[in-house]
């Protein structure tokens, strides 16, 4: 099956839901003056992808794919940020692998925070076996698409592996800054609860981190303002926290 949907403009509340079973590519595309949502999947897979919007763009998008063969997950989604600003929250995530690959992701905004997060809580966010890779980005960038801020991580290997969050937490969130300068988290800072993001993995493989904060920057205890990068090559497995904020 072979799908490519262009939706342009959405002036209302639209529902767009796509049930997938046992697909071998597909190509979605949401777009209007608020945001755009993309979407690519191939291989053999099955899953649903519900995509809500209402004026003025306030995207929901929900994406719960699994394959238990080689496969492959690529979702991007840009969405304008409410406030006195121009900028916009971007992220993407990706997921694949040779035996096995899975995404579970939430996309949405509430006005001045968009979120990055599972759509099933009771489920890995990224996970993916066998020659796999699996990661996601989050920043802000301007209206031309010049990136401020942000951060990526990924984790590829020969084994498994899972990028995961703790409890109901988003993984990351973008919000805008109230006079200062519009910024991210991943996960959120600790308040009564204290949100985590986790990565493991088996066999052999590498773990990557980076961020760039100009104003700010935390990344994984350290603070202060610029550009970080962290890379973490295991032969025996890997079990893990990270996390970092930046504006």
């Amino acid at each position: 099956m072979n799908r490519k949907l262009m939706l342009l403009p959405l002036l209302s509340l639209l529902l767009f839901t796509v049930p997938v079973v046992f697909a071998s590519n597909m190509d979605v595309d949401v777009v209007d003056d608020m945001g755009h949502i993309h979407f690519h999947a191939d291989g053999s897979f099955s899953g649903i992808l519900d995509i809500v919007t209402q004026n003025p763009g306030m995207f929901d998008t929900d994406i719960d794919f699994t394959s238990l063969s080689p496969a492959n997950f690529h979702f991007s989604g840009e969405q304008k940020l409410f406030g006195y600003t121009t900028d916009e929250v971007y992220c993407y995530a990706a997921a694949g692998g040779s035996s096995s690959a899975s995404m579970n992701l939430r996309f949405d905004q509430s006005m001045y925070v968009v979120q990055l997060e599972r759509h099933d809580t009771s489920r890995d966010f990224l996970s993916g076996s066998g020659m796999y890779y699996v990661g996601w980005g989050m920043g802000i960038q301007d209206s031309t698409g010049t990136s401020l801020t942000g951060c990526n991580v990924g984790l590829m290997g020969i084994g498994s592996g899972v990028l995961d969050s703790g409890q109901w937490f988003p993984t990351a969130t973008g919000y805008y800054g109230w006079g200062g300068p519009n910024g991210w988290n991943a996960p959120d800072p600790p308040s009564y609860y204290t949100p985590v993001n986790t990565v493991s993995a088996t066999g052999m493989g590498m773990f990557h981190q980076d961020a760039n904060g100009p104003n700010s920057l935390t990344f994984n205890g350290w603070s202060g303002a610029g550009s970080a990068n962290f890379d973490y090559y295991f032969s025996n497995g890997l079990s893990g926290q990270y996390s970092m904020t930046g504006k």
